[in-house]
């Protein structure tokens, strides 16, 4: 037992950022049973979603906005359990938020151009 403890307190170090042999067994653990976690949960919420006789399409749309929602979530608590700073997203996720826009500023564009078209258009 002793030598199990040692093995899961040994402390190494990448990026001068300190882990142990615990901490990173600990996270495959965690999205294991978080996966494990999630569908059951989904399957709960599905069950009673079809029993409400829901329309289909809106019931399919939570189970997709359920999973998207929560696997995000269970990506940044694994992150957070390795230490990693969420802030250093930021400047990413901004970049790409700004590509984003610019690149769907042409189809906004044309979907806009697209109404007016009709409107002016007589039938």
């Amino acid at each position: 037992m002793d030598q199990f403890i040692n093995f899961i307190s040994y402390q190494f170090e990448v990026y001068n950022q300190p882990y142990t042999v615990g901490q990173l067994l600990i996270v495959p653990i965690t999205l294991l049973l978080g996966i494990v976690f999630i569908r059951r949960m989904e399957r709960i919420m599905m069950t009673k979603l079809w029993a409400m006789e829901h329309d289909r399409d809106l019931i399919l749309l939570i189970q997709r906005l359920y999973m998207v929602v929560t696997y995000i979530l269970l990506a940044l608590l694994l992150l957070t359990q390795l230490g990693i700073p969420l802030t250093a997203f930021a400047f990413v996720s901004g970049a790409v938020a700004i590509g984003v826009g610019f690149g769907a500023q042409n189809i906004i564009n044309n979907f806009i151009s697209g109404w007016i078209l009709m409107w002016e258009r007589p039938i």
